[in-house]
């Protein structure tokens, strides 16, 4: 009783920033200090990961709690999970059907985890919107006779209870994405295959652009589409995937000794044309930050920093300042104005760059989902 006092007072309390993450996306984010905000950066990106979520579909939670990794600091679900499980957590993190509440454990704020939470929610809603949804999902997850090739939790469970778990082997799918999955843990069962797919889909990889083009699996391919259609991934994501693939073979084609400029040339001008009209067919994708840096970056190898600059200043001002490109973006701008002479500019961009990097450690919610546009607008550099 007193453990759970403690976890209910001292593990809720309301700090600046929490009041700040709570104003922006209308529900809190809960746990100990020491597991949240006094964490370098940890809160900056669970804001960034909802903030993307938010803009690609919405949903409706109460709260994220990060659970603390000290048995006297769990809930009691936590504490009967901590003497049950070997090693103390049987997941990294969960999310509480149709609960509204999302936990993930303390060594596990990552940004794949947080997304992963946050389809399982979204997942939840579709089952009041769209039920047809799992009946459609299911179609894809059977064998040629009919049965499902799901595995089920017990498998994967049971190997992690202490003092029995040595005698459940875990059991895992052969070949997962021969048959269809995108991970081990996606054969486990509905709910998690369509959060594994589309936390995958988050992910900054080239594994898709296997699945969809290099090595094509159907089933994959399936399940892309009706995540795209139900708004579990972006609608254009699939597009997307077609320009990341272009743009990597623009980088090898130029890591070729014997290429020719000319050919160069012709690749760097069709992947301006075909990304510039993704971006005007899509003018609010999260996807926008990336793809304006890459453009950038094409226009300041040719030299053309004029270009190059005004490309990666629409990437600040992107509906959804990704953590992975928005800082990189000053220091691309900062480059050019190098290039040109212009030291002042050089010297706005990188205290930008540098109130950038200190709002996201130490927290700042605001920087974290606005940048530093602010700052910018207020010194002339927009």
């Amino acid at each position: 009783m007193l453990t759970q006092a403690d976890y209910c007072s001292r593990g809720t309390p309301y700090t600046k920033q929490r009041t700040v993450f709570e104003r922006e996306f209308d529900f809190s984010i809960q746990g100990f200090p020491k597991d949240v905000e006094e964490n370098e950066g940890k809160v900056s990106r669970i804001a960034n990961v909802v903030q993307k979520e938010k803009l690609e579909k919405p949903f409706d939670i109460t709260a994220i709690r990060i659970s603390s990794e000290n048995y006297l600091e769990k809930s009691w679900f936590g504490q009967l999970e901590h003497i049950v499980v070997s090693g103390g957590e049987a997941y990294s993190g969960i999310n509480y059907p149709f609960v509204g509440r999302i936990y993930i454990n303390n060594d596990s704020v990552y940004s794949s985890t947080i997304h992963h939470e946050i389809k399982h929610a979204k997942t939840d809603e579709l089952f009041f919107s769209n039920p047809e949804f799992e009946e459609r999902w299911l179609v894809l997850t059977v064998d040629e006779q009919g049965e499902s090739l799901y595995l089920g939790y017990t498998g994967w469970v049971l190997p992690k209870v202490r003092g029995v778990g040595k005698l459940f082997p875990r059991k895992e799918i052969a070949n997962y994405e021969k048959s269809g999955f995108v991970s081990p843990y996606a054969a486990l069962g509905f709910y998690e295959d369509v959060a594994e797919t589309c936390e995958e889909a988050e992910a900054p990889s080239d594994k898709f652009a296997k699945w969809l083009y290099a090595e094509k699996n159907e089933t994959i391919i399936a399940k892309v589409s009706l995540a795209q259609e139900y708004g579990l991934i972006p609608a254009e994501f699939s597009e997307y995937i077609t320009l990341r693939k272009s743009f990597k073979e623009k980088d090898l084609l130029e890591e070729k000794i014997e290429v020719k400029k000319e050919e160069l040339d012709d690749k760097v001008g069709v992947l301006l044309e075909e990304s510039a009209a993704f971006l005007a067919q899509h003018p609010d994708s999260v996807y926008e930050i990336n793809l304006r840096k890459r453009r950038g970056r094409l226009l300041e190898k040719e030299e053309n920093y004029e270009d190059a600059i005004r490309e990666y200043k629409l990437g600040l001002i992107a509906k959804f300042k990704d953590h992975d490109d928005y800082p990189d973006l000053l220091s691309d701008i900062a480059d050019c104005h190098k290039k040109v002479g212009n030291a002042e500019k050089v010297s706005l961009y990188l205290r930008a760059k540098e109130k950038y990097d200190q709002g996201w450690k130490a927290n700042d919610v605001h920087i974290a989902v606005h940048g530093v546009n602010d700052f910018l607008r207020e010194n002339g550099g927009f």
